[in-house]
């Protein structure tokens, strides 16, 4: 009993019976009615030892809630001001690239009227210059048209023949005693080929 791992108490009989375990016993009460008061007594005390532990467990559990509880609301809070801050640069940086576009579309346009109008500058005296030329030109094929009219060239000593009412270009086409009209400028004069000679004109070239 002496070796005993646990506290005990001894009082099998009263008071005037003394044990072996009563002298050996940790607690010794004078009646078995006084030790059982004495457990009881001790149970009472453990319970409300047990009663404080929970109470205490139960307080620093709330409070470490509490702890967690702040610092969750203010990692909250961090993260919302980060998630607005971030917004709110994402925002800065698309209104300034929005802003870049626009100043570098209206560069551009600008950059484009104004290569526009110098081209329609530099149109305006080619294509004045090229309808000068044109006109000048026509006023040439005019010219040449003009001159080579039947009148005009008639003035210019020239002589129109024709044989039946046909113009002749070629002495090939007339023979000997044929009837012709020689057109000249002034006036108009028929006559009887009497004689005909072929290739005078190239025999003088020669």
């Amino acid at each position: 009993l002496r070796r005993f791992r646990w506290r005990f108490c001894g009082k099998v009989r009263h008071h005037k019976d003394q044990s072996i375990a009563d002298m050996v016993a940790h607690l010794s009460t004078k009646t078995p009615t006084e030790t059982a008061q004495f457990v009881i007594d001790q149970n009472h005390e453990y319970e409300e030892q047990i009663a404080g532990l929970r109470e205490l467990i139960v307080l620093r559990s709330n409070n470490l809630l509490v702890k967690h509880h702040r610092r969750l609301d203010h990692a909250a809070v961090i993260v919302s001001n980060g998630t607005i801050q971030l917004i709110n640069i994402t925002q800065n940086k698309l209104q300034r690239m929005h802003e870049r576009i626009i100043s570098s579309a209206q560069k551009l346009l600008l950059t484009a009227t104004q290569r526009l109008s110098e081209m329609r500058r530099n149109i305006s005296p080619l294509a004045k210059r090229l309808l000068e030329n044109q006109s000048f030109g026509l006023d040439l094929l005019s010219e040449r048209m003009r001159l080579l009219r039947p009148e005009n060239v008639l003035k210019r000593g020239y002589a129109m023949i024709q044989k039946n009412n046909q113009l002749i270009v070629s002495s090939k086409t007339i023979l000997k005693g044929d009837e012709i009209k020689i057109i000249m400028q002034d006036g108009m004069l028929v006559s009887t080929v009497t004689a005909k000679e072929n290739n005078l004109l190239q025999e003088s070239q020669h």
